[in-house]
């Protein structure tokens, strides 16, 4: 009885605070090592772009949920070849200038 009660309180622990705290805690983690700045402004670009209200309710998503919101975020952005959120993904490092001015320029065939 006592390890089904752990286990209960284990898992709802983790649901309501650690997985949003982690979660939250990787993504910044993973913009200070792209150097990305300032910080507090990325997170905010990406928090409203993914478009929820409540930051807390995005990272609280499990982490397939938060990749779907994610590529459903970047859609729009990808096809037009710009947007906030979009810097935040794509640094020149990773790819060229000219090939992002292509993409800005490609005009996608939906069939």
């Amino acid at each position: 009885m006592q390890s089904i009660l752990t286990a209960i309180l284990a898992e709802a622990a983790y649901n309501l605070v650690v997985r949003s705290w982690l979660q939250r805690f990787c993504i910044k983690l993973w913009m200070k090592s792209r150097n990305l700045t300032p910080i507090t402004q990325r997170m905010i670009v990406f928090q409203s772009s993914i478009g929820t209200g409540n930051d807390s309710n995005l990272y609280s998503l499990p982490y397939q949920q938060l990749c779907g919101q994610i590529a459903n975020a970047l859609r729009n952005p990808l096809e037009s070849g710009e947007g906030d959120l979009l810097e935040i993904f794509v640094s020149e490092k990773s790819v060229a200038r000219e090939d992002l001015e292509r993409l800005k320029n490609q005009k996608f065939i939906k069939k």
